[in-house]
């Protein structure tokens, strides 16, 4: 805890509390880095995280390129699973296409069964 106290009494570091309502940091404690003629203020929590524009660039195409894959994976997945239902689907529409033919055929038998008894019994 000294170490704290005497990093916090430093006068080239200090600790600021930002406030105001649309601030971006502004609940966030920062810590001002004097140095020479101009002062930079780092986040606590990104304090040993600076990257370049160029890392950050570079991180985001991986990150765009990796939700790219993913979406891609995902439109494949969907593609095959709508194929698959569309081969079901047509599957069924021949199997019902199938039993109706067999009924109609079955309900053709049955009439001229029934015509022929009538011949009969007419007779």
């Amino acid at each position: 805890m000294a170490g704290d106290e005497l990093y916090a009494s430093s006068p080239l570091v200090h600790k600021e509390k930002v406030t105001g309502r649309h601030h971006p940091y502004a609940s966030k404690p920062r810590t001002v880095h004097a140095s020479s003629s101009r002062e930079k203020i780092v986040d606590d929590e990104d304090e040993n995280m600076s990257l370049t524009q160029s890392e950050i660039n570079d991180e985001r195409r991986r990150d765009n390129s990796m939700v790219h894959e993913k979406d891609t994976q995902s439109n494949s997945e969907f593609t095959h699973s709508q194929m698959a239902l569309s081969q079901s689907m047509l599957e069924q529409s021949e199997m019902r296409q199938q039993s109706n033919q067999a009924h109609k055929a079955h309900n053709v038998a049955k009439r001229a069964s029934l015509e022929e008894q009538q011949k009969w019994l007419k007779g």
